[in-house]
């Protein structure tokens, strides 16, 4: 996968769109700088690049301390060999840097994947703030670019990924289930709350009502045992059942804007 896929809202089926990717960290928009390479070998290697490459064009937020180039080190191998393959003597040996030293910082491999997944969570919502925030924006052009944040870590988490994490670390689940929990009412629920007002989602629905119902739509979709049914990415069920959600909540005039192709979303901000 060498680039994004992001899929239009529409009324009828979504077609995908290839995006150009940012070519590094240091040219995307975000307050952190490229993480040092956790395994250099490893990450050379043809067969290991995309997972580290998502992770690269999907930067999170992290001090300039030890706790930050820890947390750097340990995403990038997570993604390559997933929760069951990550062990402390590993990442002390990518960072040159003692095991005792890790610990003061972090516990356990759980305390330091969960504290990544709250980084995570903060980026998502520092980056979702400012697209909301932005006066130059309308409602579909805040509905493009939360979705491309969304879109973009969702990527993250792919099938053996989420289903290595059930099988290992049911917990971590639990914890990005609770972010999802939170960060979902409050984004989807501004963004449908300003639709409302620019006339393109229907007045008479009950939003609080339709977000819980997202919540758990998605929640179902994304566990290992219907992702494997559906044979999707916990990304592609997002774009593809976010356009269902949403089309049935869009008036005539919603419909007729972002059915014109408005809605592709560009590489996330």
């Amino acid at each position: 996968m060498a680039g994004f896929w992001c899929v239009p809202i529409r009324s009828s089926p979504p077609v995908a769109r290839r995006l150009t990717p940012p070519t590094s960290l240091a040219t995307s928009a975000v307050s952190c700088r490229r993480p040092p390479s956790p395994d250099r070998a490893a990450i050379a290697s043809g067969g290991r690049f995309h997972a580290v490459y998502r992770h690269r064009a999907s930067p999170v937020d992290l001090d300039d301390g030890p706790s930050g180039r820890i947390l750097a080190a340990a995403r990038l191998i997570f993604a390559d060999r997933l929760y069951s393959g990550l062990t402390m003597d590993g990442l002390a040996a990518a960072l040159g840097m003692s095991k005792k030293t890790i610990y003061a910082h972090f516990p356990s491999k759980e305390a330091l994947i969960g504290a990544l997944v709250e980084a995570t969570g903060r980026t998502i919502r520092r980056r979702v703030g400012e697209v909301l925030a932005d006066p130059n924006r309308d409602f579909a052009g805040r509905l493009e670019g939360v979705l491309a944040i969304v879109s973009t870590y969702l990527g993250l988490l792919t099938p053996p990924l989420v289903d290595d994490l059930a099988r290992h670390a049911p917990q971590i689940v639990a914890a990005i289930d609770a972010l999802k929990a939170r960060n979902i009412p409050l984004v989807i629920g501004e963004v449908l709350r300003g639709g409302v007002t620019a006339g393109l989602v229907r007045d008479d629905i009950d939003i609080p009502f339709a977000v819980e119902f997202w919540l758990e739509t998605i929640k179902g979709l994304h566990t290992p045992a219907s992702l494997a049914r559906t044979e999707r990415t916990p990304r592609a069920v997002f774009d593809e059942a976010f356009a269902l959600f949403l089309a049935a909540l869009l008036t005539d005039r919603g419909r007729a804007t972002l059915g014109s192709g408005r809605t592709a979303a560009p590489s996330a901000p």
